[in-house]
């Protein structure tokens, strides 16, 4: 009786004996969903180029827009910067940042408002899309992975029923599903959170 319970207890705390044999088997199940995952890299590269743009492009609202105006209303100006003449090092400074618009210096308020404004559009767009392209990724991921598991979960049945008697007298059922069952959900939250992440 004792001996049995050392098996059981050395057969639970069996590690595997390459992870990369063990990983590199868990990526064939995935090369049927190779497009899925492609279109998932892409995605992951889109959204994080749109999250590193949206920081910038709310630096040179400041710096074209914003800026100007409360440097010169803090000069006691009035509401329309002319020529932007701080200490000249200032303005040369705060243009250099101005990438996505060229600024003009002697702009009416309308045109600065109109510029401020559609930089604000194209901040709120690109946050928009960030979520739909957060969306679809995790979509995309989630149907690779669910499949991925689906057709694991087939393999392990089809296993199991073509397992000799002997196996089965060895270890106890409720033990193989229970190592079935936790092997799967464990897999089920890597793939379906963990490669998302």
């Amino acid at each position: 009786m004792i001996g049995r319970q050392e098996m059981i207890l050395d057969t639970e705390t069996r590690k595997a004996v390459s992870v990369g044999k063990t990983l590199k088997r868990l990526w064939g199940y995935f090369r049927g969903y190779w497009l899925v995952l492609l279109i998932t890299a892409v995605l992951v590269l889109a959204g994080t180029y749109m999250q590193v743009l949206i920081p910038d492009l709310i630096g040179q609202s400041v710096d074209c827009y914003l800026g100007p105006y409360t440097t010169q209303s803090a000069a006691g100006g009035a509401g329309v910067p002319s020529a932007f003449s701080g200490t000249g090092g200032e303005a040369a400074s705060a243009f250099s940042n101005c990438t996505y618009t060229t600024s003009d210096p002697n702009a009416s308020a309308a045109d600065t408002i109109r510029g401020l404004g559609s930089l604000i559009l194209l901040i709120v767009g690109l946050y928009v899309g960030n979520s739909i392209v957060g969306g679809l990724q995790f979509y995309l991921m989630s149907h690779a992975g669910f499949n991925v598991l689906r057709d694991l979960r087939s393999r392990v049945f089809e296993h199991v029923h073509r397992l000799s008697l002997g196996y089965f007298s060895k270890n106890e059922a409720g033990d193989i599903m229970s190592r079935f069952t936790n092997d799967t959900d464990t897999l089920q939250q890597v793939i379906g959170f963990g490669l998302i992440s």
